[in-house]
């Protein structure tokens, strides 16, 4: 064995080394090849030098310190996926490197003065310093782990869903998940042509899940088609989320909509369709505009779930003011509706 391998200094640079490898941006493969010797023999090293100091083969003291490598490895990684700190490189490869630096003092500490001569290499070491070292590293990856990293401007989610039940074909399930950042409160609203059904305000807490089984055995076969909208109740725009849902034999659709279909390559026109899920044949108002400014006012009657369409001409509005936004209104209502946006860059 050479002299380098049976210095515990050189076996704890070593782990060092590999460790700031594994943590560093370099890529996968990189990080890999260098970070092995740390998962696969250097713990293992380490302890073999402090308590097989006699063993002068390294093919003597390599399969037991491969041996000690993986298992040591494998508890650390089953004891953090089994804590609230989780199993992460940040972690997992800290603790292996104090592992392999605690094995190194060890080690050095009970080597005679007449062999720690012969293995000398002008290094510093001092088991004392590498405890304090090994400690540092366990504080510093415990705390990386429990910090979350900044969120920037991500947000938290919730989910709305409506569900058809096999068992009870009269009945839907409607429910909220709350996976926003903070507990939360809601107003959940289930509309049937145009109308509201059922509503209910909700306050969950962070990962808690409401659901409820409704009854639409009142509503006729035909008009089974459902429009969920989940609301915060600390916000004024329009609703957070949105779920349809269309039972079997229904032929209405689930939600008054509007939508902008654009026209073939360089035609110069566009579609507008208007769906009604009212319960009655209304007349809206429906504002076009391109570039922000207002292209053109259409007032289309719509019967209770029909369908209204009609081809805009829009060759003279100037290249870069082709973005266009559909608003959809109810007669004499201030607030749209429903909005739809398109972008048509080729004219």
């Amino acid at each position: 064995m050479t002299r380098a391998f049976a210095d515990p200094r050189f076996v704890a640079g070593l782990a060092v080394l590999s460790g700031v490898a594994a943590l560093s941006p370099a890529p996968v493969a990189v990080r890999v090849a260098l970070a092995a010797p740390l998962a696969l023999v250097l713990p293992g090293w380490a302890l073999s030098l402090a308590y097989l100091p006699d063993s002068q083969s390294w093919l003597g003291r390599l399969p037991a310190s491969v041996a000690t490598s993986v298992v040591l490895a494998g508890i650390i990684g089953l004891v953090l996926a089994a804590t609230p700190i989780g199993l992460t490189r940040f972690v997992w490869v800290p603790l292996l490197v104090g592992v392999t630096i605690i094995g190194a003092a060890l080690a050095y500490s009970r080597r005679p003065q007449q062999t720690l001569d012969r293995l000398r290499l002008g290094m510093p070491g001092r088991p004392v310093l590498a405890l304090v070292a090994t400690a540092a590293l366990v504080m510093v990856a415990v705390s990386l782990a429990r910090t979350p990293l900044s969120a920037g401007h991500i947000r938290g989610y919730s989910a709305l869903w409506l569900l058809p039940m096999r068992a009870e074909p009269d009945s839907i399930r409607i429910g909220v998940t709350n996976s926003e950042f903070t507990d939360t409160s809601y107003r959940v609203v289930l509309y049937s042509e145009g109308r509201a059904i059922f509503q209910r305000p909700l306050k969950l807490s962070v990962g808690e899940r409401w659901s409820a089984v409704i009854d639409v055995s009142s509503i006729p076969t035909e008009h089974r088609s459902f429009d969920a909208r989940l609301i915060k109740t600390d916000d004024s725009s329009p609703p957070y989320r949105e779920a349809t849902l269309v039972l079997p034999g229904s032929t209405f659709p689930p939600v008054t909509g509007v939508w902008l279909v654009p026209g073939q390559v360089d035609s110069g026109t566009m579609r507008v369709l208007v769906t009604s899920a009212e319960p009655k044949t209304e007349r809206f108002r429906l504002e076009l505009r391109a570039g922000g400014e207002v292209y053109t006012v259409i007032h289309p009657r719509v019967r209770a779930g029909g369908t209204w369409s009609r081809t805009i001409d829009f060759a003279s509005v100037p290249q870069g003011q082709r973005v266009f936004e559909a608003r959809l209104y109810h007669a004499g209502s201030g607030a749209p509706l429903r909005q739809a946006t398109l972008a048509q860059t080729a004219g």
